[in-house]
This record gives structure tokens, C-alpha cells and sequence, in this order.
């Protein structure tokens, strides 16, 4: 014969109050610990987060300087490129002036053979107006 217990309901009230307050404890000291899991987390997150944006805002001043100076360098090259034109042209008209060959201009003054050769044709059509001739020389190709 199995015994049988009487349990009144009035007596099983505190027991289950008692299981109640172990699993609400449980349960508490489960999200707790989830909790701080959590806030571990995000606490390297936000460590991570400072590090990536310090170095992205130091990337970038870096890009506008460069930016800055890649800028400064064209417009020297620029400067450099038009006074060196210049004085090619400049150097040229002066050594055709002289009586020097084409060949030789052209290899001292960085300027193509058609270019001399065409300043070497107004050279001549402005000496000629000059002394009051009309007539066009032929082109000299070595002096």
C-alpha cells in the first residue's frame, strides 16, 4: 500500500513562495550576469569605436595635406612648364639671330626641328620687311 500525503492548500502557499523567490533569484542572477556581459561589450566596442575614429580623423588631415600639396606642385610644374617655353623660344630666336644652324637650335632649345624651322621662316619674312624686300629666302638646313 502506498502512502498517500494530505497536503492542505493552505500549507502548500509558502512552499511555492519559497520556489518562487529561488527561480526570480535565479532569473536575476542570470540577467545580471548577461548584463555585464553586455556592458563588456560595448564597453570594447566603444574602445574600438575611439581608436578607429582617432585614426580616420588623422587619416584625413593627412589626405588634406597632401591634397594641399600635390595642389602647390601642379601649379609650380605649371610655372616651371610656361618659363621653360618661354625661354626655349626665347633662346631659340636669339641663337637663329646669330646665324646658327636649325639642328643645333633645336637640340639646345628643347624645341622640335617644324618649330625652328617656322621661327627661322618669320625670322627671315620680318628681316626682309624690315629692309623692305618681299621675297621669301628658302630654308638653310645646316650653318
Amino acid at each position: 500500500m502506498i502512502p498517500t500525503v494530505n497536503l492542505d492548500p493552505a500549507s502548500l502557499v509558502p512552499l511555492l513562495s519559497i520556489m518562487g523567490c529561488f527561480v526570480m533569484l535565479f532569473i536575476q542572477m542570470y540577467s545580471s550576469r548577461k548584463n555585464e556581459d553586455a556592458v563588456e561589450r560595448l564597453e570594447k566596442l566603444e574602445k574600438q569605436l575611439n581608436i578607429i575614429t582617432s585614426g580616420s580623423l588623422g587619416m584625413g588631415q593627412r589626405m588634406v595635406a597632401l591634397e594641399n600639396r600635390l595642389s602647390e606642385l601642379k601649379k609650380q610644374q605649371e610655372q616651371i612648364s610656361h618659363s621653360d617655353s618661354d625661354f626655349s623660344y626665347t633662346q631659340a630666336q636669339k641663337l637663329l639671330a646669330q646665324g646658327v644652324s636649325l639642328e643645333a637650335i633645336a637640340a639646345n632649345s628643347g624645341l622640335s626641328h617644324s618649330e625652328v624651322s617656322l621661327m627661322e621662316l618669320l625670322h627671315r619674312h620680318t628681316q626682309k620687311q624690315a629692309n623692305g624686300s618681299s621675297n621669301v629666302m628658302p630654308i638653310k638646313q645646316g650653318m
